[in-house]
């Protein structure tokens, strides 16, 4: 009898530990993050578009895309997803018109970024600024000055373009983003001022 209950120890024991390698190989395998990626993908998806925004996978798409950057040192795999989440294309390659017809470009928003997440979306700067310092170990400074603009055109002039007002979240990351722009004397394009006079306050943290 005791035997028996030995046995039943140990096969529960091994397959703790087959499941814990089976996550572990979710966790950290190109697979496992496609995985994940689709999953939250479905999830939103079945979400109903009113309650996307304010749905809880936003913050799990970002949680991925946190780990495939920084955990997994995928830098391109996590700037995809940081910018899919703002409403751009994810190739950061790719021809942007985002800033020329004001239309969004992502599965994750709608085009006039009325539904879904986007650069209306409360973490949307934060993704942006994420994305940034990926983007500054992979590129030169006078690109990354380029990119630090396109964060200044979707969430002071997009934002002023679409609902009048500056993303409330702007200036949380604004000074800091200036900085990383203005480690070389680039100039400013002549859209872009970095006073940001109407911008709100950063929020409390």
């Amino acid at each position: 009898m005791s035997g028996r209950k030995g046995s039943w120890k140990w096969k529960l024991c091994l397959a703790i530990v087959a499941a814990l390698i089976g996550l572990m190989v979710l966790a950290f395998s190109s697979f496992g993050q496609n995985w994940a990626r689709d999953q939250v993908l479905d999830g939103y998806n079945q979400t109903p578009e009113a309650e996307r925004r304010d749905s809880a996978w936003a913050d799990r798409w970002l949680a991925l895309a946190w780990w495939r950057s920084t955990i997994l040192l995928d830098s391109e795999g996590g700037m995809e997803m940081y910018r899919e989440f703002c409403g751009l294309p994810k190739d950061r390659r790719a021809p942007n018109n985002v800033f020329r017809d004001w239309k969004l470009e992502s599965p994750l928003c709608s085009p006039d970024g009325d539904k879904g997440w986007g650069p209306e979306h409360p973490r949307a700067p934060e993704a942006f600024y994420n994305y940034l310092v990926l983007y500054d170990t992979l590129e030169s400074s006078q690109f990354t000055h380029a990119e630090c603009e396109n964060y200044f055109r979707l969430f002071y002039t997009w934002m002023l373009y679409k609902t009048r007002k500056v993303h409330p979240n702007f200036s949380k990351y604004w000074p800091k983003i200036v900085i990383l722009a203005t480690r070389r004397s680039y100039p400013w394009a002549n859209d872009i001022d970095p006073r940001a006079p109407l911008a709100p306050q950063a929020p409390a943290e």
